[in-house]
């Protein structure tokens, strides 16, 4: 395959969203590429919308992946907040991004071949595990963890 301009790169990218995630949307905003929309989880009754930060350097930098909405993210309980415990491996969250949502972790290694689909399939087995944790109490990564997320 040749190498391919980031536009051609983030055009293709765009193919593959309208195909596979059509939940998602991608727009070019101030120097940074987003994606973004919103995901439904297997239940079908809640809906979280997701934000994909592509930076200029993409598909050679790891874009970082928020969750915007429901922001602060309540935890098994409704005390505590995934947003107030910051990185943690237990929750596969990284430091927290803008306005203080959650940003999760999607994978250890990264490298150009991999799509922003992709991703967003990381999103929505993040988001069953939650949504597992909220019925259950167990950490996130318990769901995650066998399935070498």
């Amino acid at each position: 395959m040749p190498v391919l301009t980031f536009r051609q790169r983030m055009n293709w990218e765009n193919e593959k969203l309208h195909k596979y995630m059509p939940g998602f949307q991608l727009y070019d905003c101030s120097g940074n590429t987003v994606v973004e929309g919103w995901a439904r989880t297997s239940g079908g009754q809640n809906c979280y919308r997701g934000r994909l930060v592509v930076s200029p350097s993409f598909p050679f930098e790891k874009p970082a992946l928020y969750l915007i909405s429901p922001n602060p993210l309540w935890m098994f309980g409704g005390t505590r907040t995934i947003n107030s415990l910051g990185p943690t491996a237990s929750f596969c969250t990284r430091d927290n991004g803008p306005e203080m949502c959650v940003q999760i972790c999607h994978t250890d290694t990264w490298d150009a071949t991999m799509t922003c689909v992709f991703v967003l399939q990381k999103l929505h087995l993040w988001l069953e595990a939650y949504e597992a944790h909220l019925q259950s109490g167990k950490s996130i990564d318990t769901y995650l963890h066998p399935y070498s997320y």
